[in-house]
């Protein structure tokens, strides 16, 4: 095999390390649930169909209709009502919904209000899935909320369409794509717009009361998003919240006045929120949802005032039970016990028939759990064995106990001890439930270890490799050679071992398969330090004769840029290693702001050394003390460079100010700058205004800062399109940002009453003309005007900028030999580079400027500022010492790329995304 079909084969075996360790990472990280593709039918063993009406199912149907209505984003202290706040006092989310107190005060044996803990991930599609099918979510679901997909898993909806049911919905549009073609009737609205507060819940309003009037449905589902987008646009703190509740509150009244005896009303939220208006990760503001339960005919035996909490989950079995309908066969919810002690039929005056009712619809949900179970286990191994013995003997256990039981009371009459027996027996299969539902979270909630740190080492051996590879002469052949037939042995061995594994379906953690992975990496770590060894000798043989031959000023250049290169890698080094620390997660923005100021005073520090020993002493003693000198001195390389650091350090230093909270700082206070200008209240309006000209003059500062800049260095001088767009696009685009971000101070009534097309288009008009700008600049990036003096030389706009400076310095030498043709001006040449990432620096932050709001535009700022002013240290270092700038570029550039990708990360991390 010739060189270029070794290096080829070289290359395509890196490849597949790559592929193959993140692929393992992956399959550990990405945990799925297996679908069970059955459904629940009502001839089932468990549940005698024995007196049970005809249209009935596994139980006695309560209700004949039930009204599902999803106030999204409802949080449990929206509905909770706090008597000791009065109304001028209370916050904006706060007893607002007094609808739920007056109704459990004056009804409590026909209401329940509860706790609806929400499982994350706590988005719209996920927590639907949840709700319908009482199914738990995986993580690979969380990135499914903007893709929702038809759900084929049982659910009672389905359940509902096989028992003849009639099922009418109106709401949020993603509910059609989950559940298409169930619906008699659907009135659907586009919900992606977080901005529209109304839109949905007009669209609810008015056929929501026309529907409830109409008697050929069974289940009728309304889903309001004010609620949400309120939380998303100003947060729950926000005055506008108060009216959306109010109106809930309105709604709700003109619904419990439509209902009658054989109608159940369930008003629950599918997640809840952040202080800061988000949701989709797992604090409690977020899990933390309300149910509340009503009808006007008695539904509870209990009057218990005690806050219960219920998981999100158990809707599923209780409506399906109050319905008459199959559970769906994938749910691992728990009935709500208070909706199952009481029965119309039965005399309930006595404890032991309401604990027996009770027990009889825990016995049905564990007979279905226990079900969905073991036909889970025939697809999959997934449960731990012991664990899962365990759980099959309380399901015994409780079995055994009512047999016990009903044979004991039949043979004697006896119902002396019986409640006491009917509450353990009740807490039995209680325990149960839970301990399957835990079970099951440990397992889909939790990641394979072994199979991402078997990943992990795959893709670390190939990095490692892959390093010394560059190291490399390729163009050696010996050495390709050995560093081919190398990588085709450890793949050979890694590629057995995943056969093995694939074919024999085994854990890695068997001795075996130990075996022969740590063969592989034994193999790899060997041909590695060879060939390391078999390098350093040679790279110490011809370094010896190189070393004799400098002097000692330039032996102590390469250790130094080595010791520079080693420290930047090393910080970069000790952040990464830190990301497996999760204090170190919380407080990242923290220490990322300590790793950039120590890289940098280390950067500024040993450049003033460089500095001081190039002045002389003598000249220094000799020369006097003058006013003039002190300007010349502030000007010189030095202090500009101690000028620059403050200048960043203290940059840095107020982009804390912009920086999100996650839930775990409780001491962190959120900066009104996350907050858009509109959901300020007007007692905050000195504020208000104050905000917006300084959001103002943050992105005028850097469009006439670029525009000065390069129309004083003659870039803008150029006739080329990106001139053109500097010129007059990016000042433009300014403009309309701030013009957008003055109509967004309006009321927010306001601006929801003016037409769609007045509210987009200014954004529009930004996005289009930098998106154009940054489009010519790709294509056209040279900011230079070639004027022509008596040169027969034709240049092309697309020559490339070594070529005319050359033939430039030629004309130049021509000009003053024989040759009488003026050499050529060229407007731009001296900042040809650096006007191309001043242009596209510019831009961008225009474009996150006008895409992250009014309030984050001073740190998007300051972000690009920090980079701009750190380029102009570098350039302030190369001017201190011409000779070493060849041999200590290296080291600088790791440290620039170091810098500017640690502030762009820091700034993501900690301003524009909201951790979660």
């Amino acid at each position: 095999m010739g060189l270029g079909g070794k290096l080829f084969c070289l290359f395509m075996c890196l490849l597949t390390f790559y592929i193959v360790g993140v692929l393992l990472f992956t399959k550990g990280f990405l945990l799925k649930r297996s679908v069970i593709d059955q459904n629940s039918t009502c001839d089932v063993k468990f549940a005698d169909r024995h007196g049970v009406e005809g249209e009935s199912c596994w139980m006695h149907k309560r209700y004949q209709k039930a009204v599902l209505i999803i106030i999204d984003a409802l949080r449990y202290d929206f509905a909770r009502y706090e008597p000791s706040i009065n109304e001028t006092s209370a916050l904006p989310f706060q007893n607002k919904l007094p609808i739920f107190h007056e109704l459990l005060t004056t009804k409590p044996l026909n209401s329940k209000l509860y706790k609806f803990i929400a499982d994350p991930p706590t988005t719209t599609m996920q927590r639907l899935k949840g709700l319908t099918t009482g199914s738990l979510p995986t993580f690979v679901d969380a990135g499914s909320n903007f893709a929702s997909s038809e759900i084929t898993e049982d659910n009672f909806l389905d359940q509902l369409t096989k028992a003849n049911k009639e099922i009418v919905f109106m709401g949020d549009d993603t509910w059609e794509s989950l559940f298409p073609g169930r619906f008699k009737r659907a009135f659907s609205f586009p919900s992606f717009n977080v901005q529209d507060l109304h839109t949905v819940d007009n669209g609810v309003l008015q056929h929501l009361i026309p529907e409830l009037r109409k008697k050929d449905w069974n289940l009728l589902i309304a889903h309001f998003l004010g609620v949400d987008h309120c939380g998303h646009r100003f947060g729950p703190y926000h005055p506008a919240m108060a009216d959306k509740l109010t109106q809930m509150d309105t709604i709700l009244r003109s619904v419990i006045k439509e209902l009658d005896d054989d109608t159940v009303l369930f008003v629950m939220g599918d997640h809840g929120m952040t202080r800061t208006g988000d949701h989709g990760g797992d604090s409690t503001d977020e899990v933390d949802a309300a149910l509340f339960v009503y009808s006007p005919s008695q539904i509870t035996a209990t009057q218990d005032t005690h806050l219960m909490s219920v998981s999100q989950v158990d809707l599923v079995p209780t409506v399906s039970l109050l319905l008459g309908i199959p559970i769906p066969y994938s749910n691992l919810g728990t009935i709500i016990t208070d909706l199952f002690n009481y029965c119309p039929w039965w005399k309930m005056d006595n404890k032991e028939n309401q604990v027996f009712h009770t027990v009889k619809a825990l016995r049905i949900n564990a007979y279905q759990v226990r079900s969905y179970i073991n036909t889970y286990r025939t697809e999959s191994d997934e449960f731990p064995q012991l664990e899962n013995e365990k759980l099959e003997s309380l399901f015994n256990q409780a079995e055994a106990e009512i047999q016990s039981l009903v044979t004991y009371y039949g043979s004697t009459g006896d119902g002396s001890g019986m409640l006491n027996r009917l509450v353990k027996l009740e807490e039995t299969y209680r325990l149960y439930l839970e301990g399957v539902k835990e079970m099951c979270k440990n397992i889909w909630a939790k990641f394979d270890i072994s199979t991402m740190i078997l990943g992990m080492t795959i893709i670390i051996a190939a990095l490692l490799w892959n390093l010394f590879i560059h190291l490399q002469n390729l163009n050696h052949e010996a050495t390709l050679s050995k560093m081919f037939y190398m990588t085709a042995f450890g793949l050979f061995w890694s590629a057995s071992y995943l056969t093995f594994l694939w074919f024999m379906d085994l854990k890695p953690e068997y001795l075996i398969l130990s075996i022969i992975s740590g063969a592989s990496i034994i193999i790899m770590v060997v041909g590695l330090i060879h060939l390391v060894l078999t390098h350093d000798k040679k790279t110490t043989d011809k370094s010896k004769t190189v070393i004799t031959e400098k002097q000692k000023k330039d032996s102590y250049i390469v250790k130094r840029t080595a010791l520079n290169t080693w420290v930047a890698v090393s910080v970069l080094g000790v952040y990464c290693a830190g990301l497996f620390s999760n204090s170190y997660i919380v407080n990242e923005e923290t220490m990322v702001l300590f790793l950039l100021q120590t890289c940098l005073f280390m950067n500024v520090f040993e450049t003033m050394k460089r500095i001081a020993k190039q002045i002389s002493p003598t000249k220094v003693l000799k020369r006097k003390s003058r006013f003039l000198d002190v300007i010349k001195n502030l000007r010189g390389p030095r202090s500009m460079l101690c000028i620059l650091l403050v200048c960043v350090s203290v940059l840095l230093k107020i982009a804390e100010y912009f920086q999100t909270c996650r839930e775990e700082q409780t001491n962190c206070e959120i900066s009104n700058f996350l907050q858009p200008l509109s959901a300020l209240v007007d007692v905050t309006s000195g504020y208000k205004n104050m905000r917006y000209f300084f959001s103002v003059m943050c992105i005028g500062l850097t469009a006439c800062m670029l525009y000065v800049t390069m129309k004083h260095q003659g870039n803008l001088n150029s006739d080329s399109v990106s001139a053109f767009c500097v010129r007059y696009l990016v000042p433009l685009s300014a403009i309309c940002i701030c013009l957008h971000w003055a109509l967004h101070s309006l009321p927010p009534k306001v601006i929801d009453s003016l037409p769609v097309w007045q509210r987009v288009a200014l954004p529009r008009v930004v996005y289009l003309c930098l998106i154009f700008t940054i489009s010519s600049i790709a294509t056209q990036p040279l900011f230079i005007l070639l004027v022509r003096r008596n040169s027969n030389v034709q240049f092309e706009s697309d020559q490339s900028i070594p070529t005319i400076y050359n033939h430039m310095k030629m004309n130049w030498r021509t000009h003053f030999g024989t040759s009488e043709d003026k050499p050529p001006m060229v407007y731009g040449l001296a900042t040809v580079y650096s006007a191309v990432i001043l242009a596209v620096v510019g831009s961008y932050t225009l474009f996150l400027a006008m895409l992250l709001g009014d309030g984050l535009s001073p740190s998007i700022c300051i972000a690009a500022t920090c980079g701009v002013l750190f380029l102009e240290m570098y350039a302030s270092r190369q001017r201190c010492d011409k000779e070493e700038e060849s041999q200590d570029n290296k080291g600088m550039r790791s440290k620039i790329d170091y810098f500017l990708s640690h502030v762009s990360w820091r700034e993501i991390y900690s301003v524009y995304n909201h951790p979660t």
